[in-house]
């Protein structure tokens, strides 16, 4: 008769002792931890990567904003006498007021005064675009903001500044005194706070 291939010789045992078994346990725990870790640090830099992306986006929409504003700003003046002119135009460090044309659509059309006010609250800046209808004569701080809107936020520090050109020479000042004039460039300085 044959024996069956089942069938353990005498002396040899079949199967896994205790110690195999707890080995093979513990590396299949070791494999698990380091493919949880693996996805929670792919987790995270997602989450980075979208914050950045987010961050990018809100700069590059406000950015745009702004430069849209200033390539349209109206040079409109005040005064009877070319000489005596002066341009409705108002520039410090943490302001920017000008008048622009506003196109028909998505808004009124017509001549609004423009307003840019720099704002810190709590460690973030905030660029905070405003406006109201064009008065000719009114003083350009005194008017009425409307439509408050905020267009840069985070944790920057803000600041304008306006460049003017003088005897050849040309310069940035933080506050436009040159009202028989109009600024040759105006920048918007950001400096990120956390770096």
């Amino acid at each position: 008769m044959s024996k069956p291939d089942n069938i353990v010789p005498a002396g040899r045992q079949s199967g896994m002792t205790l110690v195999e078994i707890v080995v093979a346990l513990v590396v299949i725990g070791l494999a698990f931890a380091v493919a949880a870790g693996a996805l929670r640090v792919l987790a995270r830099s997602g989450g980075i990567g979208t914050e950045l992306i987010g961050r990018h986006d809100m700069f590059s929409r406000g950015i745009d904003a702004v430069r849209r504003d200033i390539e349209r700003l109206e040079r409109i003046a005040l005064g009877k006498q070319i000489d005596d002119a002066q341009f409705e135009f108002s520039g410090t460090e943490q302001t920017l007021a000008f008048v622009v044309v506003e196109p028909p659509f998505p808004t009124h059309a017509g001549l609004f005064l423009v307003r840019y006010a720099i704002i810190e609250r709590g460690g973030r800046g905030l660029v905070v675009r405003s406006r109201s209808p064009y008065v000719a004569g009114s003083p350009i701080p005194a008017s009425r903001a409307e439509e408050a809107v905020t267009v840069l936020d985070g944790l920057y520090r803000f600041g304008f500044a306006s460049l003017e050109r003088r005897e050849g020479r040309a310069r940035w000042v933080a506050r436009w005194t040159a009202r028989a004039s109009l600024p040759v460039l105006v920048k918007l300085d950001v400096v990120d706070v956390e770096s």
